[in-house]
């Protein structure tokens, strides 16, 4: 996993910058601090990051001079103040969780032979923005974090023992606008991470779509189909999974009725959230070679009965 010169690997988590700690005590400043993380914590979210690293557990963090995580939120008398540091502090938005490495990730990257420097503070979340390229969050407690880029300094040692000084911009957020400059990153990590054979498709399914299900034939289905065709399916599929395109923005159609009465049976699919075998009427004609995507929609859940050459109907058969 180590990153060598000129190598770039994506990872689905952000790092936090733990020297934007603490907040400030006055309760309408740290209001506004936290609204920004909150902001960016959802944006996050939105875009597939599920998890921010720490270097410390945040029952270890002291959140405002002299008080760490139970006193800190036993002291809040705001009751929406409070109710917005519990999301935060919580878990419920986004989870915060330590160590900033496993200990293969930090074997394979000599993190003990690298030190990350800010204004001559020793910035350990930095660092891992920087071996993992990924974003590090701040609390905007000072004007110094309202950025989308820092620049540290990485001092590392080579093999021969020569210590090597470097200064790097590292990818940066504490409000919503400059998180949104990294758009590019989450556009990358989409890409990458939708980037599955079609042999581990069916075992990966269920990590990559929250928003989509697929009846047992699909299975099968996907062995048989062209890379093109399946490239097309996999990119639909992102694109509503993320909520770029609803699945009936595409060219659709719902089959007649007379094509249901003579060929429901090949449009009839099973999944376990179904009490029996359903038949689907709908399906998505934009894909190569005259392939077809059937699916139904069901309490916000697109269901996908069948992928492949285009079924029986009345005019084609």
């Amino acid at each position: 996993m180590g990153k060598s010169a000129g190598e770039t690997f994506m990872v689905n988590f952000v790092v936090l910058n733990e020297i934007s700690l603490p907040l400030p005590k006055d309760e309408r400043k740290m209001n506004r601090v936290l609204k920004e993380f909150s902001q960016i914590s959802k944006e996050l979210k939105e875009n597939n990051i599920n998890i921010i690293r720490s270097a410390r557990n945040l029952n270890e963090i002291e959140l405002v001079d002299g008080e760490y995580l139970s006193e800190f939120l036993g002291k809040i008398d705001d009751k929406d103040l409070k109710r917005l540091a519990i999301s935060i502090f919580s878990n419920r938005i986004i989870e915060m969780k330590s160590p900033l490495y496993t200990k293969e990730e930090a074997d394979e990257n000599d993190v003990g032979l690298i030190e990350y420097k800010y204004k001559d503070k020793s910035v350990s979340g930095f660092g891992a923005g920087d071996i993992f390229d990924t974003i590090v969050v701040s609390f905007l407690t000072d004007d110094e974090w309202n950025n989308s880029k820092i620049e540290i300094k990485k001092e590392s040692m080579e093999n021969n023992g020569e210590v090597v000084f470097e200064d790097l911009q590292i990818k940066h957020s504490s409000t919503l606008e400059n998180l949104l400059i990294h758009k590019d990153f989450f556009n990358i990590l989409i890409d990458d991470k939708y980037n599955v054979l079609k042999d581990e498709f069916w075992d990966k399914k269920d990590e990559l779509f929250k928003k989509i299900k697929f009846c047992d034939e699909i299975e099968e289905q996907i062995k048989v189909l062209s890379k093109e065709v399946y490239e097309s399916f996999i990119n639909k599929l992102k694109l509503i999974e993320i909520g770029i395109k609803d699945v009936e923005e595409w060219n659709f159609s719902t089959e007649s009725k007379s094509t249901m009465e003579r060929y429901a049976l090949e449009r009839t699919f099973y999944h376990s959230d179904f009490s029996d075998r359903i038949a689907f009427e709908n399906h998505i004609k934009s894909f190569p070679d005259s392939n077809r995507m059937y699916f139904l929609k069901m309490d916000e859940i697109v269901y996908i009965g069948y992928i492949g050459k285009q079924l029986n109907t009345i005019k084609y058969n």
